[in-house]
């Protein structure tokens, strides 16, 4: 666990290097944020990128709407309100879609421009980045005092699940929200909530 976890902080802060120094050599050239493309690939926004096509292949039959990518713009201006930097997997997903929502259990990851709309789905250090069912039950994101992020379940928010966007979307492409696997068998699993 321990080595998985060294991993993820370092693929981390690698992502992090590679976004500031995107930001600081399109401020420099004068290019527009806009124009800092996909085309700046790297191991996780690969990874990131896959596993979107496997959760839109996997939920193709049942139906699932792929948001185009958002702009850096987009997520500077998000970061700013919420008061931190999104950690970089965050950042390689926003910049490969901008949020889906799945027919299968009305599973959405929420769109950077609606989270903003709602005082309620974000606050100082936190937002609400996932729900299913109309909101019937969130996840969201949190900076907590030592720097470090964390994702949590919103019914439960004193418990945190993980640092990793990637590892979220992994449980839901095993198991969705309600099967084996799944969101909340991982909940289960980390003793945060009994299963539906």
């Amino acid at each position: 666990m321990a080595k998985k976890t060294t991993w993820l902080k370092a693929s981390q802060n690698r992502l992090e290097k590679i976004y500031s120094h995107l930001f600081k050599e399109s401020k420099r050239k004068n290019i527009p944020i806009e124009a800092v493309n996909d085309n700046d690939q790297t191991e996780s926004g690969n990874m990131m990128k896959s596993l979107v096509e496997l959760i839109k292949h996997k939920h193709q039959e049942d139906g699932i709407d792929i948001n185009p990518p958002a702009k850096l713009s987009e997520i500077i201006d998000f970061e700013k309100q919420i008061g931190f930097s999104l950690p970089a997997d965050f950042k390689e997903f926003y910049l490969t879609c901008n949020g889906f929502e799945c027919n299968e259990d009305i599973f959405r990851m929420v769109p950077l421009s609606e989270i903003r709309l709602y005082k309620k789905d974000f606050g100082q250090n936190w937002f609400y980045f996932s729900e299913y069912m109309i909101y019937c039950d969130t996840w969201g994101l949190r900076q907590i005092s030592t720097g470090q992020y964390e994702i949590f379940n919103g019914s439960f928010s004193d418990k945190a699940m993980t640092s990793s966007l990637i590892e979220f979307l992994q449980r839901f492409l095993r198991g969705n929200v309600f099967e084996i696997e799944g969101l909340y068998d991982w909940q289960e699993e980390l003793g945060i909530k009994e299963q539906r």
